[in-house]
């Protein structure tokens, strides 16, 4: 089957492409090897910056470095690309745009406090860092991946007054993950609220780790929240996500809705190509490798860490269609804890989002790349990888119906 639109990677970057994609009446095919890195995401949502302003870190990024990302689009399309993922997620894990444009300050379970922009509308996270704020912060006897008290003895010690309960969650399971105790509360989460009755009083906020439930999930905060008449928060704990598995589940949903294809599981091995045309992409299906045509192609795949790039004894490679990647440096063991020269390498693009080589030729006229495969920034240290994968996801797909039209 031909399409549109091809896009290999389901990731933020990738899922965000394919539904610009769609919006615009364009069929399009997702193409991803597996889990996308959403599932190891906290869901709570980094536009850029550890800081109160996340536009003015923008700014200050794309002025020191004029091959970031960011520097490829102005401050009225990246506004126009958060709205549009804001619209996207509303009917299955609506998000909300701060009212004045500022980051959120938000706790971490081991105790830490963290700037992010996009939060779940339900988050009840407005206020949460106000130190006169009374807050309880409920943990579980029987789940092991986060302790209550732990977080509130280290936040305590940088003047806030919360205090720590637990309680037992009643899942069956002797050793309870995440998503163990997610699935149980979609089924049983009146028995929670009885629970928490005795320990819950004189408090404006709730904060949980992040298993409220899954596909019950608004059902059971607004439960939470009407028996005790608090905010509710909850706090992301060790990997799988719940809240990105929240968000990824809503996003394949709206694909899926648009009526977008999804090959999910079946790795991109390599491309046709005719000159400076990608014509089609096999792709490892059982039995037989297929291959899948398309007018215009979308790479986000990811870097090194997502599997996008592979490292060999020589080079960087770029797995798909043998893009260069560009290095910044080496590592240097001494600054373990610094700026990592890896974190930068990736793929050059011209103002199209399209890929160049070392002379500054497109390599593709119709392949586009978004998210953690570009070159020029580092998320670790920039607190910008979600970011700059919904702006360039969106600035790609655009970019390809632009050519298409």
């Amino acid at each position: 089957m031909r399409y549109d639109t091809v896009i290999c990677g389901a990731g933020l970057a990738g899922i965000t492409a394919a539904l610009v994609s769609l919006s615009h009446g364009k069929s399009t095919a997702v193409v991803a090897r597996g889990e996308s890195s959403l599932y190891y995401m906290s869901g709570y949502l980094d536009l850029c910056g550890n800081g109160d302003n996340p536009w003015n870190a923008i700014d200050d990024l794309a002025h020191a470095n004029p091959a970031h990302p960011f520097a490829l689009s102005d401050a009225k399309e990246k506004s126009e690309a958060l709205a549009f993922f804001v619209e996207q997620t509303s009917p299955g894990y609506p998000y909300a745009i701060p009212v004045d444009s500022r980051n959120h300050l938000v706790p971490t379970c081991t105790g830490g406090i963290r700037h992010t922009y996009l939060l779940p509308a339900n988050a009840g996270a407005d206020g949460l860092a106000d130190r006169g704020r009374r807050v309880r912060a409920i943990g579980f006897t029987d789940y092991r991946d986060y302790s209550a008290q732990l977080m509130v003895d280290r936040l305590n010690k940088k003047g806030y007054s919360w205090t720590a309960a637990e309680v037992e969650s009643g899942c069956s399971k002797v050793s309870q993950t995440s998503i163990d105790l997610a699935s149980y509360l979609d089924d049983d989460y009146p028995a929670l609220i009885d629970k928490l009755r005795p320990v819950v009083k004189d408090c404006d906020c709730l904060v949980f780790p992040a298993v409220l439930g899954f596909k019950k999930h608004r059902v059971i905060v607004e439960a939470i929240r009407d028996a005790f008449g608090t905010a509710v928060f909850e706090v992301p704990t060790l990997p799988p996500s719940l809240p990105g598995m929240r968000l990824s589940s809503a996003l394949i949903s709206r694909l899926r809705g648009l009526g977008g294809d999804l090959f999910w599981g079946f790795p991109a091995t390599a491309d046709n190509s005719a000159g400076d045309r990608c014509t089609g992409l096999i792709v490892d299906t059982p039995g037989r490798p297929r291959l899948i045509e398309g007018e215009n192609y979308i790479l986000a795949t990811g870097g090194i860490a997502g599997g996008g790039a592979l490292v060999e004894r020589e080079r960087i490679r770029e797995r798909v269609f043998g893009l260069p990647v560009e290095t910044y440096g080496t590592t240097d063991e001494r600054f373990l804890f610094g700026e990592q020269g890896f974190a930068r390498s990736g793929i050059r693009v011209d103002s199209d989002m399209r890929p160049i080589g070392p002379d500054g030729k497109i390599i593709y006229k119709n392949l586009f790349c978004a998210g953690r495969a570009l070159a020029g920034y580092d998320p670790f240290t920039e607190y910008d990888g979600a970011g700059v994968a919904i702006v360039t996801g969106y600035q790609a797909a655009l970019a390809a119906i632009r050519r298409w039209d």
